[in-house]
């Protein structure tokens, strides 16, 4: 299963967002990690069972 990277930032960036700036504490930083993420999904060819495997 691959899911389009747009639907998936629909769906996960607010949350993402808010795990990276738990960690990182700086807005930046944070913005950095959620683009990163989506970035290294986008690229990958793994594709994965559902989508509980892909928000994990």
């Amino acid at each position: 299963m691959k899911i389009p990277t747009e639907v998936l930032m629909e769906r996960y960036k607010d949350n993402l967002f808010a795990a990276a700036f738990h960690i990182c504490k700086n807005v930046a930083d944070a913005d950095d990690v959620v683009q990163d993420t989506f970035l290294q999904y986008h690229l990958s060819e793994k594709c994965f069972e559902d989508e509980q495997h892909i928000r994990a």
